[in-house]
């Protein structure tokens, strides 16, 4: 009867107790500059995705940028989601211990991580794309591109063997300096039936080297594939980007697996969802067979 007595009373002591509630985690999203539509796209998809609240800081002007550390510093977060490269080196500066999740981020491996570092790369699978490519115009079995080695050489080297596993042949002309890249895509363009746009820092340094490989393309009637809508502009003919609703979304899954300490497979992962452009007023210019049939999976016709 004893040990029943004083088991109730514990069991009393226990209900009378307050109750530990576990507090919301702190989140924050950095943006690089919400007038980036895409930027805003992915920081509205990733807010939307939580069920926490989430604080959200924009980064466009110097002033922004001020109160934005000032903010980090007063406070600590648990996660801070970055969209950009600014929002991430403001993160990486001031939060050295929060859980940090960046995208919209070109060339991610010259980052320096941390163990809570996670990320969604801005480069899409490359066998995915070639894979497009090869679907849209399968008469083009020879695609060139430039490459930095000091950003890409991994990354060419993984594409190069994937793309023989859907009929491609690769060929990448290594260069280290942006006025390398009209003489090397010169050669280059004699050799091969499309040029491949990639995301290379030194390829896309200035828009007086973009436009200049753009006209040796065009002179040419050499098809561009490229990675970005903004290129559509430019003349290229086949666009395949992330899609940037998806994007937010990822992050957000990252962000909820930290919130719950679920496993976290790949620390920095690829984008899972895509969006396909294609310009008929070039492919017409150019005279270039594609597949009418592949239609069906562009998101979007330039006519």
């Amino acid at each position: 009867m004893k040990t029943l007595t004083n088991i109730i009373r514990v069991l009393l002591l226990l209900l009378a107790a307050p109750m530990a509630v576990k507090a919301e985690p702190n989140i924050l999203v950095l943006n690089s500059n919400q007038s980036v539509e895409k930027y805003l796209i992915v920081q509205e998809s990733f807010v939307s995705s939580l069920a926490q609240p989430v604080s959200v800081l924009d980064l466009a002007t110097q002033q922004q940028l001020i109160v934005a550390e000032e903010a980090i510093g007063a406070k600590s977060f648990d996660i801070i989601y970055c969209i950009g490269s600014r929002a991430f080196n403001v993160a990486h500066q001031k939060a050295p211990t929060a859980n940090v999740i960046f995208s919209a981020i070109i060339n991610w491996k010259r980052l320096p991580m941390r163990d809570k570092t996670y990320g969604i790369s801005n480069e899409l699978h490359p066998l995915m794309q070639m894979t497009l490519f090869r679907y849209i115009f399968p008469e083009i079995k020879k695609i060139g591109l430039l490459y930095d080695e000091r950003f890409n050489h991994e990354w060419f080297d993984q594409a190069s063997m994937e793309a023989k596993n859907v009929g491609i042949e690769l060929m990448g002309r290594a260069i280290s300096d942006a006025n390398q890249a009209g003489p090397a895509l010169k050669k280059l363009l004699t050799e091969v039936e499309a040029y491949w746009l990639i995301s290379d820092p030194t390829i896309i340094s200035g828009e007086k080297t973009l436009l200049n490989l753009m006209e040796l393309c065009d002179g040419k009637q050499v098809p561009i594939f490229s990675y970005n809508e903004v290129f559509a502009k430019y003349g290229a003919v086949l666009i395949v980007s992330l899609d940037e609703a998806t994007v937010g979304r990822q992050a957000a899954g990252i962000a909820g697996s930290i919130i719950t300490g679920a496993a976290i497979g790949e620390k920095v992962q690829l984008p899972v969802g895509s969006r396909v452009v294609l310009n008929l007023n070039k492919i017409r210019k150019y005279r270039l067979r594609y597949s009418v049939d592949a239609l069906a999976n562009v998101n979007r016709i330039i006519e």
